[in-house]
């Protein structure tokens, strides 16, 4: 006998169990799987490894003092004619 020739309520009824059971296998595994990455990562090393992260992105990202910071001449003679017409 063929699913195409069972009545329709019969054909749903039969994908709704091949989903339902394909989402159990899939929620299994994932779950499983969530365990196994769980029981492998130590939760003390965790805070250790995102301290050492954020000091890494702390080196590579070195801004300048304001101290540091040299605008030209030109630059701030531009700025100061800005600010004055801005003024009127």
């Amino acid at each position: 006998m063929k699913i195409q020739e069972l009545p329709e309520a019969r054909r749903k009824v039969i994908l709704w169990v091949v989903i339902a059971v394909l989402g159990g296998l899939l929620f299994f595994w994932w779950g499983k799987n969530v365990t196994e990455s769980l029981e492998s990562a130590s939760l003390l090393e965790v805070p250790k490894e995102l301290q050492e992260s954020i000091q890494r992105t702390k080196e590579e990202f070195i801004f300048p003092t304001f101290d540091e910071i040299e605008i030209p001449e030109e630059v701030l003679q531009e700025l100061k004619e800005y600010g004055q017409s801005q003024g009127q």
